[in-house]
């Protein structure tokens, strides 16, 4: 009794309350619901006799079912407000005594207002926003976060909404997956997994209880658990099955029989009554010297706690084999090697469990970071709870995974962090107790307040320093920002082209055409493969990339016409909601704003009728939107928000094109660029296309492969502009190179400015030479030998360039020509010339024949009698092969 009364003291103690408390105020149980319903059925004319005896059957869901079938919408509206005695019954005392306990989170299944009357009768001091039901999807995660108070959840809705109400079999489907409402389940899931919980009002066969504990059926795994529930003559074996089975300590009260028959329970107000009497002191744990070293079974439950809300992430099927490599700026350099990374090329899964303390995951949009990450604090999730389920708790086995969302960043990153937390858990605290692991999602979409000012990086560098011992990983999209903090960064690769490839053709998909290579590598990503795979995104034979998300939304948009019963254009009114959300900097949208929007939008399409929240909750259960505390919403993935920016930007540029200028300014646009081009008319496309020319050479560039007409003039305009743009290039920066070298769309019409290209030797020379081998194929190899000697000291030509691109085709016959070669400028080459003279040639010749069988090179290159010297040139380039 003293546990039970210590628990209803903390805050975030959830109180689930039953349809035996409205019992007090007069209100039916739930068999007494069943003959009202059958009593009114026949008061509207209709025929009652299945509902009685389905429930003379047991099956209440059934006969609830049977009856709502004889009736309109409206008149189950005034059946369910008529059963509740909505406007009529008053708060019970025992109302009184339950809003006294102490716990300001409650849960309910009933549909009546008795509990927030009682709150705003008993609790006048405190506020508590309007109940949350199944139908305030844009809400939940006001409730589900770990530190949330002060809130009435009812999952199975609310009286005052009939639209809400859940209390058929059709309408329990609603809210299992694939149903609109399952969200509202969801939540419900992660409260009773993460919160300490009384239940209250139940029986043990109540339909409720029985639903109840098939949904702690898939949570429990044993060990203590802070569940208890309040009932009336329960056997201690009863007790004993349910702690044992479901971990719920059930607390007995007697019940007597009045001559009536009926249940006297009284009983439950004595107890009330006990448990509103002061507890002994009892020290918060939050509040317990770091010094003292013993961790409570309070701490133990609460870490439980925080371990099963992490653990509750959905993990996709099949597993997709990603692997990290590590960046190029991140190899130490000794003299002409770099030293191995262990992690480099390592799964993604075994970087995140086992890699380094700190570091910095970079992906481009839909590489799967956020993904990456939340499995990764799953998965040691999973390892703390078997931890705090042991006897006895073993404190050096314990890891506590911390997963914290850098949308909602607002200038202090450790009461961010301590927001993730349960409030008996504080970050400071664990990070001296245990072993902490932290996962920083999601930087790049960090408001752009903090972004651009510049003003996180004191708060981060302060956090950083101030965590001890504890691991960091940050995902980002970028490094930008990040270097300060000098963790080493490490890059998310894709899915394996191979694995892509068969997964197409087994679902006969076929991407050939001109964004072949673009859409592929766009479904090495996990994000857009999972869609396409999964049938969600279906696609044209030569699909272009917008075609991805089109499919998506044309999708989206025939749904919501046969939820709403009619069409509307639910792609433009998202596009201004992420115009708005890009051009502001936040991910992390206010929902206010999505409502305004959604309002105005609808209205002067001639809509009426439609409830703007009724739309937002909609898009939120097909996965469109994301809730997140604070009022806010984000767009199921960044490169969504992209598209509909971009579509909003094409609308917008057509009549105002000067609002380019402003976009070139702030990088945060930049992918959205890409795809606004692709939206626009050919006419308005070159004009878009020049602007970005002008401000900004390699985005142009890589923006080029998007237009529609006239591509190959602009593509030579971009080459001509190559050389002079090179001359101001600094010794770090490659965008141009890679961009050039990877994903410029060229024909055979630029072969001549590529031959002019390769003059300037080095990175670019380097870009250039691989194009012109792609375009020409083998024919071309030996021609290109000669350039071995022409640009034999520079080797980022020679070797990272040239040799690259010809060694596809390299053959044994092709020793001899370049040992030819080689004894060209062999006279050139002493043991005394420097290095840096020929390492172009000797890397080159190398790195090409490096697929040859060595015997073949042995015989060339070596002189045949064992007395004649070795040629200094042979004896380089016998070196670097070796």
């Amino acid at each position: 009794m003293q546990k039970l009364k210590q628990i209803l003291t903390q805050e975030d103690t959830v109180l689930f309350i039953g349809s035996g408390i409205s019992l007090w105020s007069g209100l039916p149980s739930w068999s007494g619901l069943i003959e009202e319903l059958a009593k009114f059925v026949e008061t509207a004319g209709a025929q009652a006799d299945l509902i009685r005896a389905e429930a003379e059957r047991g099956d209440l869901l059934q006969a609830a079912s049977y009856g709502f079938d004889k009736l309109t919408k409206q008149q189950i509206g005034d059946f369910i407000r008529a059963t509740c005695r909505y406007g009529v019954a008053k708060p019970h005392e025992i109302h009184r005594k339950i809003v006294s306990l102490g716990t300001r989170c409650f849960v309910t299944t009933n549909y009546d207002n008795l509990l927030e009357e009682a709150l705003r009768q008993w609790q006048p001091d405190r506020f508590y926003r309007p109940a949350i039901t199944n139908r305030h999807l844009t809400e939940t995660a006001e409730i589900v976060h770990a530190r949330a108070i002060d809130f009435v959840f009812k999952p199975h809705g609310d009286a005052a909404d009939s639209d809400s109400i859940i209390l058929t079999r059709e309408q329990y489907r609603q809210l299992l997956p694939q149903g609109e409402r399952q969200n509202a389940l969801e939540s419900l899931r992660m409260l009773l997994a993460s919160r300490p919980v009384v239940y209250l009002g139940f029986g043990l066969r109540d339909p409720d209880f029985i639903y109840i504990r098939d949904l702690l059926a898939n949570t429990y795994k044993g060990g203590t658990r802070d569940h208890y529930a309040i009932m009336a003559d329960v056997a201690e074996a009863e007790c004993d099955y349910w702690r044992r089975n479901y971990g719920i300590h059930l607390t007995n009260y007697p019940t007597n029989t009045r001559p009536d028959g009926k249940k006297d329970h009284t009983g439950l107000l004595a107890l009330l009554d006990s448990l509103l009497e002061p507890a002994p002191a009892v020290l918060n744990p939050a509040l317990v010297e770091v010094s003292n070293k013993e961790c409570t079974p309070d701490m133990v439950l609460s870490l439980a706690r925080h371990a099963a809300r992490l653990a509750r992430t959905t993990k996709m099927s099949p597993e997709l084999p990603i692997r990290v490599h590590v960046e190029s700026a991140n190899q130490t350099r000794y003299g002409m090697y770099r030293r191995p990374d262990k992690f480099d090329h390592c799964a993604v899964e075994n970087f995140l469990d086992d890699g380094p303390k700190r570091a910095v995951l970079v992906g481009l949009p839909g590489a799967g970071k956020t993904y990456a990450l939340r499995q990764a604090a799953a998965r040691l999730a999973e390892e703390l709870h078997e931890v705090c389920l042991s006897e006895p708790f073993d404190k050096s086995s314990a890891v506590v995974p911390i997963f914290v969302d850098l949308k909602l960043y607002r200038g202090d990153l450790a009461d961010l962090v301590n927001q993730t937390l349960p409030p008996s858990l504080q970050f400071f605290e664990m990070a001296q107790r245990f072993r902490v692991k932290l996962f920083l999602d999601s930087f790049n979409e960090m408001p752009r307040e903090y972004w651009e000012s510049g003003s996180y990086e004191g708060d981060f560098a302060k956090f950083t320093e101030s965590v001890g011992l504890s691991s960091m990983i940050i995902s980002s999209r970028t490094n930008d920002g990040l270097g300060k903090l000098g963790f080493p960064a490490y890059c998310l690769d894709e899915i394996d082209e191979a694995i892509v490839s068969v997964e197409l053709k087994n679902i006969g998909i076929n991407t050939d055409g001109r964004f072949d290579r673009e859409f592929r590598r766009l479904l090495q990503k996990p994000f857009y493969f999972q869609l396409v795979k999964s049938g969600v995104v279906s696609l044209p034979k030569e699909a272009h990339p917008k075609d991805f998300y089109q499919s998506f939304f044309s999708n989206i948009e025939e749904a919501s016409a046969k939820r709403f019963g009619r069409c509307f254009e639910i792609e433009e009114i998202l596009s201004i909601v992420a115009y708005d959300a890009i051009n502001r900097g936040e991910e992390a949208y206010p929902l206010s704003d999505l409502i305004r929007v959604l309002k105005t939008n609808s209205e002067a399409a001639g809509l009426v009728g439609i409830d703007a929240l009724d739309i937002a909750n909609w898009l939120i259960s097909v996965s469109v939107l994301i809730p997140h505390a604070g009022a806010r919403i984000a767009f199921v993935h960044q490169s969504v928000t992209e598209y509909l920016a971009a579509k909003e930007l094409a609308r917008r540029y057509r009549t105002t094109p000067q609002i380019l200028r402003e976009k070139l300014t702030l990088t945060r646009w930049d992918q959205a660029l890409f795809l606004a081009l692709s939206l626009l008319p050919p006419s308005h496309a070159e004009a878009f296309f020049n602007d970005v020319v002008d401000a900004d050479l390699a985005l142009a560039m890589n923006a080029a492969k998007y237009l529609e007409d006239g591509r190959d003039d602009v593509v030579s305009k971009l080459l001509s502009l190559i050389p002079e743009r090179n001359k101001r290039l600094g010794p770090f920066e490659s965008r141009i190179e890679w961009i050039f070298e990877s994903s410029l769309p060229l024909s055979k019409v630029h072969e001549p400015q590529l031959r002019s290209l390769m003059k300037l030797r080095n990175t670019i020379g380097g870009a250039a030479v691989k194009r012109l081998i792609a375009m020409k194929g083998p024919g071309i190899k030996n021609e290109l030998f000669h350039e071995f000697v022409e640009a034999r000291s520079d080797y980022n030509y020679c070797c990272n360039g040239l040799a690259k691109a010809l060694k596809p085709f390299s053959a044994p016959e092709d020793v001899t020509k370049l040992l030819k070669l080689a004894n060209s400028i062999s006279e050139e080459c002493t043991p005394d010339s420097d290095e840096h003279a020929f390492h172009g040639f000797t890397s080159g010749v190398a790195e090409f024949l490096a697929d040859i069988d060595i015997s073949i090179i042995k015989n060339e290159f070596l002189p045949n009698e064992l007395s004649t010297p070795v040629p200094e040139i042979h004896a380089r380039v016998l070196c670097n092969i070796l």
